[in-house]
């Protein structure tokens, strides 16, 4: 089996890739039916030197976790971080279980 990306038509022959739309040159889920959600971090662990940073997950149909994307961008505030979320998305506060890193989260 294969999966051919829709946007760039690269193929790739992991069935992980197929099953989850994921296009390893576009760096990307090319899936249609996927949720974004943001999530603000401060001083993530995987990132030493940065204060804050935006990262966003998939909801991927068939997946039950979210799956992290390759899009991060670093940010020097809070209100700088908030201005990198895309529009029109709502917050949601942290969790009592999520990473103490975590800030908020934006559907």
């Amino acid at each position: 089996m294969s999966f051919a990306c829709p946007v760039c038509a690269a193929v790739s022959h992991n069935p992980n890739d197929e099953r989850e739309g994921y296009c390893g040159r576009c760096h990307d889920w090319t899936a249609r039916e996927t949720l974004s959600m943001w999530t603000i971090y401060r001083r993530p662990r995987d990132m030493p030197g940065v204060e804050w940073c935006i990262r966003r997950w998939r909801v991927l149909p068939g997946v039950q976790e979210p799956q992290p994307d390759v899009l991060v961008f670093p940010a020097e505030t809070l209100a700088a971080a908030r201005a990198l979320i895309p529009l029109h998305l709502t917050r949601l506060p942290r969790q009592p279980d999520d990473d103490p890193a975590v800030v908020e989260t934006w559907l």
